[in-house]
């Protein structure tokens, strides 16, 4: 569902008129499905997970903005930083760790 244009589509109003509240909803819909997949991956001995990461991954990165910009939530960026994973050590922009 997170992978889906369509959601995206629906928070800025491309194509259909906005519904930020609904994109939300959907959003999370969609990380809450894909880490009860990632989960049962797990628990079925897969180490690296299931199928579903990337849609947990844009999932969370997607509720991440709407909490960044209040889009169909109110604005909170404690909640923003709280929601995004952590980026991997070096990752940074270039030269951030010289």
């Amino acid at each position: 569902m997170a992978a889906d244009p369509s959601v995206l589509c629906c928070r800025h109003g491309w194509g259909c008129a906005p519904d930020t509240a609904a994109a939300v909803n959907y959003l999370s819909a969609a990380a809450s499905n894909a880490a009860t997949v990632e989960t049962l991956a797990l628990q079925a001995g897969l180490k690296k997970g299931g199928a579903a990461k990337g849609e947990l991954v844009l999932a969370i990165f997607e509720l991440a903005n709407c909490f960044r910009h209040g889009w169909g939530i109110p604005k909170d960026s404690i909640a923003a930083k709280q929601v995004r994973p952590p980026r991997p050590p070096g990752s940074g922009p270039a030269g951030a760790s010289l």
